[in-house]
């Protein structure tokens, strides 16, 4: 029996029984595989995958390490989306694999998948500190861009990754206000998805503009107004001395975004504490109140109208 006829057998996703056993971590088969000869290490199935990708993304180590010292298995070889080994392990967040990749020597800490994402962007979106330390102890760019323009650290902050985020900040070499694709800043995509710690870590390097606009108009204000974060709205007035009138997108304040979206709390802090201007309009003429009514926001528009 021949490799080429062994390696396609007819197992589903075009996997040979190497690809099985090593994404299950059953070692004692890919040893018994291998040992025939007759195997393609680095045969791939039909999402390009070869076994040392699933044994890489599944965390087996013991095998990973079997298959590149005693295989020569190709640490990088392309899998789905023009990814390699290096990068699965670092989305994981398999540091010890990762590390084991790295000292082969045959591998680039900085390898761009198709997409354009570094290694670090994967271990910055799935917040590995780990592997995160070990890349830019390595010395790649922490403000690598994929092909649309987003960083490590757009990734970070748009999911909340606090550690990763004070990593990449100390390492003075990432720009903080640069815009992401949709053209927000990292300072913005925090605040708009409720991620106080990253908000507080960035507004403490005093190097940014906390009342900067994004490409859409919107500043990090209008995006936690509109989703109800108040402690990060707090942070933003309180701490940071951001007016609550400023304008976005469409001419509309905060107050405007947090009762169109029947934020009740957030608006009551808004109108109480920080005084906002419930009279303000926006590009359209438009109220608070009356933007609340459009969306049946009943409660909170009667309590705006009591204020204007």
């Amino acid at each position: 029996m021949t490799p080429s006829t062994i390696a396609p057998i007819g197992f589903p996703g075009g996997q040979t029984p190497l690809h099985l056993a090593a994404e299950v971590g059953d070692i004692a088969t890919v040893q018994q595989l291998l040992a025939t000869g007759n195997v393609i290490p680095d045969f791939k199935d039909r999402n390009c995958n070869t076994p040392l990708h699933l044994a890489v993304k599944s965390g087996h180590g013991e095998i990973v390490r079997l298959l590149l010292e005693k295989h020569n298995a190709n640490p990088t070889a392309l899998g789905d989306s023009g990814t390699t080994a290096l990068h699965r392990a670092a989305s994981n967040g398999h540091s010890d694999i990762f590390q084991t990749l790295l000292e082969t020597g045959r591998v680039s800490p900085s390898s761009k998948d198709s997409s354009g994402n570094t290694p670090l962007h994967f271990a910055a979106r799935h917040g590995h500190a780990a592997v995160t330390k070990t890349l830019l102890a390595a010395g790649v760019d922490p403000d690598a861009k994929d092909n649309h323009g987003d960083t490590p650290f757009h990734r970070a902050a748009n999911h909340g990754h606090a550690e990763v985020v004070k990593l990449l900040i100390a390492t003075g070499k990432v720009d903080l206000q640069l815009q992401d694709r949709y053209g927000d800043a990292p300072l913005y995509c925090a605040a708009r998805n409720g991620h106080e710690e990253v908000v507080r870590q960035i507004l403490e390097t005093k190097t940014i503009d906390p009342a900067a606009k994004g490409e859409q108009g919107d500043t990090a204000l209008h995006g936690a107004a509109e989703f109800g974060h108040l402690r990060i709205l707090k942070l933003l007035v309180e701490d940071s001395k951001i007016s609550p009138d400023i304008k976005g997108a469409d001419g509309g304040t905060p107050l405007h975004l947090a009762a169109y979206n029947g934020r009740s709390v957030t608006v009551q802090y808004l109108v109480d504490t920080a005084l906002a201007d419930v009279g303000a309009v926006n590009d359209k003429g438009e109220i608070a109140a009356e933007l609340a009514e459009q969306r049946g926001h009943n409660d909170t528009a009667a309590r705006l109208r009591e204020r204007v």
